[in-house]
């Protein structure tokens, strides 16, 4: 089995968290992606007959310290049998089933700095990838919403959740 980051098991937990808290009926899983398996659709499904919190979301974590951008081509695959990028195959499994989509950019910025989780919509990475753009900066992540953190672990509020969905 493929290493699951500890950043999809601390979303999946603070979208949980979110949930009860505020007795939202929805519920958040992670898929779990198996070496030879073939395909993963997505790393985290959150289920929900509300559709603000009917989503996928795609798990990207990269040192920010060492790597100021994140790159289309090698932060992200291109092998399956429809040779289609995965960003492509995501935002086109949750049109499909009518799914937000979102990816989850944590940016890790070296020993002793807290880490960063950006929710951007694939839909916008997809569109920058496929008009030429190779890659995005920190700074333009950066602008998206980001997941508070308090006690070392990712917060989901309504205030934070209404950004993301926006």
């Amino acid at each position: 089995m493929i290493k699951i980051t500890n950043q999809e098991n601390e979303i999946v937990k603070a979208l949980n968290t979110f949930y009860y808290k505020e007795k939202i009926n929805a519920f958040a899983h992670r898929l779990r992606q198996f070496r030879y398996a073939g395909t993963q659709l997505i790393d985290i499904l959150s289920d929900s007959s509300d559709p603000n919190y009917y989503c996928g979301i795609e798990a990207k974590s990269f040192n920010g310290a060492k790597y100021n951008r994140l790159n289309f081509k090698s932060h992200f695959s291109n092998s399956n049998e429809e040779k289609l990028h995965q960003l492509k195959r995501e935002y086109l499994y949750c049109s499909k089933v009518g799914r937000k989509a979102f990816v989850a950019v944590e940016t890790r910025m070296g020993a002793g700095k807290p880490k960063s989780c950006y929710f951007i919509p694939i839909k916008i990475l997809l569109d920058m990838m496929e008009n030429g753009t190779k890659s995005i900066s920190i700074n333009e992540i950066s602008a998206y919403p980001s997941l508070p953190r308090s006690e070392g672990k990712y917060v989901i509020n309504k205030k934070v959740w209404a950004k993301i969905v926006a």
